[in-house]
C-alpha cells in the first residue's frame, strides 16, 4: 500500500472488474475477474496480447497448478504445468496458448453468493481429482 512507489498512470492492467484468479502457464497468464476470464498471452507484461477466452468470472482462491504428467493432449503427448481453477460455470483447465476448457460445464451449478474458495490435487488409485470447497 506504497502508492508513492509507483507511478499510478502507467504500467499497469485495467480490468473491469475485481481480478480473482492468476494463473500463469508457460507462455502467458490467465486473469479472471467477477465477469469474466482472459488470457494474457506473453512474457513481458509491455507487449502483453490481452484475449477473452470466457464470459464469466471465477472464484477467489480456487486456482491449482497440475503437474505436467497429468496433462496429455489427444495424441498423448505432455503439455506442461497447467493450471485449473473453479469458474461461475464449472471447473476450468487452462493450457498452453491461452486454450481454455470447461471440464465440467452444462454439469455443475456454482451456488449464489459464492465468491471464494480452495484446491487441491489429490490422486486416487492413480487417477489425479482436483477437490474443490466453496464458501458463501
Amino acid at each position: 500500500f506504497e502508492f508513492e512507489l509507483f507511478d499510478l498512470m502507467s504500467g499497469y492492467l485495467a480490468f473491469p472488474s475485481d481480478v480473482r484468479t492468476f494463473a500463469p502457464v508457460s507462455d502467458g497468464i490467465f486473469v479472471g475477474s467477477e465477469n469474466e476470464t482472459v488470457f494474457l498471452h506473453g512474457k513481458d507484461p509491455a507487449e502483453f496480447d490481452r484475449r477473452q477466452v470466457a464470459e464469466y468470472g471465477t472464484v477467489l482462491g480456487t486456482e491449482k497448478e497440475i503437474p505436467e504428467y497429468y496433462v496429455l493432449d489427444e495424441n498423448r503427448r505432455v503439455l506442461g504445468p497447467q493450471m485449473m481453477w473453479a469458474s461461475k460455470h464449472g471447473i476450468c483447465l487452462g493450457t498452453d496458448g491461452g486454450r481454455l476448457q470447461n471440464l465440467t460445464g452444462g454439469r455443475y451449478i456454482l451456488p449464489d453468493g459464492v465468491v471464494t474458495g480452495a484446491s487441491l490435487l489429490k490422486v486416487r488409485g492413480g487417477t489425479p481429482q482436483l477437490v474443490v470447497s466453496l464458501f458463501s
